[in-house]
């Protein structure tokens, strides 16, 4: 029934008319009421075009709701956006009053709430109660003797005959919201039947009548009540026994006056010892009763354990849940006592529902237990003021949270009207500005929040100013530095408990707000490190992998200077995912490490990723990435290295290529050119042609370079060459030149001639090729080259093998 309140599809207990317990599946499409598994609520609304006061009750078969003022309904619309829980709708013919019956499941029942001047019965499996029982007054001394109903704003009294049953019926609307009759009263004169809304009067005699007032509703008989002293009396014992009957009837659980505790504890201790009987359990449930009457909760569990150790069974009853579950929530142990007030055998307790209700506005979002809290709130006005306090400051919470104004305001007066302490005062000035900021009074809010702020209240003055600096947030009256300065201060005035952790949360949002990652990741890592018991500390935790996944997966780390997203990346390195979004966070990061010349950097987070996170052929191909990054940080002795320890035989043949050229070139630069040429082989592709050809030039062995050379060099066309190709012709002619091969020379400047001329390199062309003087000089032809227009060596650095291409785009 927990998980169902909370909206998780599940399985609901239910119990039948012998006691056994039956489940069926709930419904996930809707909320899902924890007591019978069905969708929890199906709301109708019936406009209205003036204020009309409303009564709603069940008689025979039939749900009646009845208006003071006349309203045409649809009465079709209405059947059919209520079903299946209403099966027949319809208006009776009443021209000056607005009288609707429905016939609905036997366990669904109507609450009631008005939107402007619309009112909106909410249904769902509920008893027919009232939020608020209206006092029933019997005024016997009076003459003559009447019942009176202290109840404002009363409507018309609505006369009729119940056209099934046959009896009159006199209904009183009210206005004032959930206010109505509980339990039933019987009189000789008249019955007062249990009412959701108003008051209902089912005379027994002739001449009854019922008439509101300003004060409230008079009810009397003309000639005089039949109402005796004797047939109040009986009428409250009626009320005291129903009250006894309660699962936690707390009225009765303190035994003597609470300054003889110590005296009172020692007696019931000393009969429970002497007691042999089965009546010990007895016993020990009643002495947990009056700890729990005197505030000793940890003692309550200790009874209760040890109650449940000689008697496994026990923890199967109703007052033993119903006992561990109020001990558990008042101790702050939600989870426990949803668990306990969700149990079967409090199946069909009213009071248990606003209990469970209680407890699950502390684990899910208050706003959805809020109506539950209300329609059954009325059970907590009889509890001691210990208990009363806590419970209906929940139940404030969870309205206000629904945006409920009339419900919270309910619980607020049922606050104000225990002479609140300090603390308390402090707790409804906060919780009234939270009230007013949720209608839209931010003026009021402000000010109630500033109350708060300034009271002896160490807890709610820091609630008050947190939610006044917020508001003062969204209205732009506050800059977000001081509302992170505000957060700053506030999380080492509070600590240890879920406010501290949502103080953390809000300053990373704040951080981020600003762009300051690292703060805000530093926030969360506090957050998860401190609160691993709290469920936000799972949701921070997933903030920061979602943070963390934006800046260095969603590239907006980009925006951040160099150094900076290195340093985050590495302090923060345990939040990089596993397998494939991991490596990806890993290339775009080195990819930019590497662009921007921070190679030792990228270096360290490429050694990283191979050493822990690749294995096989992608280890290989990271190999091949670490292996030029330390030939661009001219270290060919340790690319090497990266390629003799990620070496896998089975990798395919184009990455076996490329370690191999990437092996020739660090033996080049370690003066061992012959081994780099063995090492290429006879690999004719075109990377290792122009590798070749380079390794000939950087040694000066102008011969094999020319020929190496020949092969790059495409042949001559009609059209212009290409400024890669042209550049390969004059890397070849000069080559040519500085081996002395004048034939070939002639050669290639009557066949490429035409075309070169058409390229910025025609002058350096002509120049190398035009016919020289014996005895030439090397290094003068190189000057002349040198200081030929636009001209380019072959000989390239190494980053000319990327480009404007990223790191990880070699493989």
């Amino acid at each position: 029934a927990a998980r169902a309140l909370a909206g998780i599809p599940t399985e609901t207990a239910e119990v039948d008319a012998s006691g056994n317990r039956i489940t069926r599946a709930a419904s996930a499409d809707r909320d899902v009421d924890p007591l019978t598994g069905r969708p929890a609520e199906v709301s109708l609304t019936i406009p209205f075009d003036e204020a009309a006061a409303a009564a709603v009750f069940r008689r025979a078969d039939y749900l009646w709701v009845v208006f003071d003022r006349y309203k045409q309904v649809d009465v079709e619309g209405l059947a059919k956006a209520a079903a299946p829980y209403v099966t027949l709708v319809e208006q009776l013919p009443y021209r000056t009053n607005t009288i609707i019956r429905m016939v609905t499941q036997p366990d669904i029942n109507p609450s009631v709430r008005r939107n402007g001047l619309d009112w909106i019965l909410d249904f769902r499996a509920l008893p027919m109660r009232p939020t608020r029982a209206i006092e029933v007054t019997s005024q016997v001394d009076r003459q003559p003797p009447n019942i009176f109903l202290p109840v404002t704003e009363g409507g018309r009294t609505v006369a009729f005959d119940d056209p099934e049953v046959g009896d009159y019926l006199l209904v009183i609307p009210v206005i004032p919201l959930g206010y109505g009759v509980f339990p039933e009263r019987a009189y000789p004169d008249l019955d007062l039947p249990v009412t959701a809304q108003g008051v209902v009067v089912v005379p027994k005699s002739d001449g009854v009548r019922a008439l509101a007032s300003r004060t409230g509703i008079d009810i009397d008989v003309e000639g005089g009540m039949a109402l005796s002293k004797a047939a109040a009396e009986k009428l409250g014992a009626q009320a005291k026994e129903e009250d006894m009957n309660r699962i936690l009837n707390m009225a009765d659980w303190q035994i003597g006056k609470e300054e003889n505790y110590l005296r009172n504890k020692q007696a019931m201790q000393n009969a429970i010892a002497d007691d042999t009987s089965s009546g010990k359990q007895e016993g020990r449930l009643r002495f947990a009763r009056f700890e729990f009457a005197n505030g000793f909760y940890a003692e309550v569990l200790a009874l209760l354990r040890v109650m449940q150790g000689t008697d496994p069974e026990v923890e199967n009853t109703a007052p033993f849940r119903a006992l561990r579950g109020a001990t558990n929530l008042l101790m702050r142990r939600w989870q426990e006592a949803a668990d306990d007030f969700s149990h079967f055998s409090l199946a069909n307790e009213e009071e248990a529902r606003f209990w469970l209700a209680a407890a699950r506005s502390k684990i899910d979002p208050p706003e959805q237990h809020a109506q539950t809290l209300i329609q059954t709130g009325a059970s907590v006005r009889t509890y001691p003021r210990r208990v009363k306090i806590p419970l209906a400051l929940i139940g404030a919470e969870a309205a206000i949270a629904s945006g409920d104004d009339f419900g919270a305001q309910g619980f607020l007066d049922m606050l104000r009207r225990e002479q609140p302490t300090v603390n308390e005062r402090a707790a409804i000035d906060y919780l009234d500005g939270k009230l007013n900021q949720k209608i839209g009074e931010l003026k009021v809010a402000l000010e109630q929040y500033g109350k708060a702020e300034t009271s002896e209240s160490l807890m709610y003055s820091v609630l008050g100013l947190r939610d006044r600096m917020e508001l003062e947030y969204q209205l732009g009256t506050a800059k977000i530095e001081e509302l992170i300065e505000t957060y700053e201060t506030l999380r080492y005035r509070w600590r240890g408990d879920e406010t501290e952790l949502g103080f953390l949360i809000r300053l990373a949002e704040l951080h981020a707000e600003r762009l300051d990652y690292g703060a805000a990741l530093r926030m969360l890592k506090l957050a998860t490190q401190y609160f691993r018991d709290y469920d936000a500390a799972d949701r921070a935790a997933e903030r920061m992998t979602s943070m963390f996944e934006e800046l260095y997966l969603n590239s907006a780390a980009d925006k951040l200077p160099p150094v900076q997203a290195i340093a985050l990346f590495d302090e923060f390195r345990a939040l990089v995912a596993p397998g494939e979004k991991g490596d990806e966070m890993i290339r775009r990061l080195a990819d930019r490490l590497v662009s921007i010349d921070l190679l030792e950097q990228a270096s360290l987070l490429l050694e990283r990723q191979i050493q822990f996170r690749v294995t096989g052929i992608e280890k290989s191909r990271i190999g091949a990435r670490l292996a030029l990054v330390r030939l661009l940080n001219r270290e060919p002795a340790a690319a090497i290295t990266a390629l003799m320890e990620t070496n896998i035989p089975d990798a395919p043949p184009d990455l076996q290529a490329q370690r191999r050229r990437l092996e020739a070139r660090a033996l080049t630069d370690l003066k061992r050119s012959d081994d780099a040429i063995l090492l290429l082989g006879a690999d004719k592709t075109e990377e290792t042609k122009q590798l070749r050809a380079e390794i000939y030039w950087r040694i000066q062995d102008w011969t094999n370079s020319a020929k190496a050379l020949a092969d790059l060099v495409p042949e001559p066309g009609t059209d212009s060459l290409s400024d890669q190709n042209a550049r390969l012709v004059l890397d070849w002619v000069t080559a040519l030149t500085l081996a002395k091969d004048d034939r070939t020379i002639a050669r290639v400047r009557q066949r490429y001639l035409t075309s070169m001329l058409q390229t910025p390199y025609n002058n350096a062309f002509d120049l190398i090729t035009t016919e020289k003087e014996s005895g030439i000089d090397p290094a003068s032809v190189r000057r002349q080259i040198e200081q030929a227009q636009n001209f380019k060596s072959f000989l390239v650095e190494y980053k000319d093998i990327l480009g404007d291409k990223p790191l990880s785009a070699i493989n």
